[in-house]
């Protein structure tokens, strides 16, 4: 049974997820050469999550949700909020490094940061091996698409494969 208190304790996941598809679904319609819109979106967003993560490893308050499948604490927060000034520091010096190798041709590098961030949070959240275990799919995939974001070159396209 869904209560609120599960969806409490997944809210900085849930708002990284929903943002995730509506900024790639904001994306078809952008044409600049750096993605100007979704990279702003991106960086707004996760300045709120990381705000968030923060805001409840302050309250030092360990909820469980799911029957036990997931945990949130304070030490697991404080890692959600750094692992997101990480993401954000990538994504602030990677942008202009993809954009010199022609890797902006779609917007798919801040959606993949997202959904990598989205898998390492539910790593840290997981409470069971299986929730871990998909936590860790979520990453590994959208690292192989993001090795492979550099579609004309052999050597990234076989790294990926």
């Amino acid at each position: 049974m869904l209560d609120k208190t599960s969806l409490i304790a997944l809210s900085p996941e849930i708002l990284l997820l929903v943002m995730a598809c509506v900024i790639a679904m904001l994306d078809l319609g952008v044409k600049t050469r750096l993605r100007d819109l979704t990279y702003w979106m991106t960086m707004a967003t996760l300045a709120v999550v990381a705000y968030f993560c923060a805001d409840f490893a302050m309250q030092e308050q360990t909820i469980y949700a799911f029957g036990i499948m997931v945990v949130s604490d304070p030490m697991g927060n404080w890692l959600k909020c750094f692992a997101t000034l990480a993401m954000m520091a990538c994504l602030l010096y990677g942008r202009p490094y993809a954009a010199d190798r022609d890797m902006m041709r779609g917007g798919e590098l801040f959606t993949l940061a997202m959904f990598s961030l989205l898998g390492i949070f539910v790593m840290i959240s997981g409470s069971n091996f299986l929730v871990i275990y998909l936590g860790l799919e979520l990453l590994s995939l959208s690292s192989y698409a993001l090795v492979a974001l550099r579609r004309d070159h052999a050597t990234s396209t076989e790294a990926a494969m």
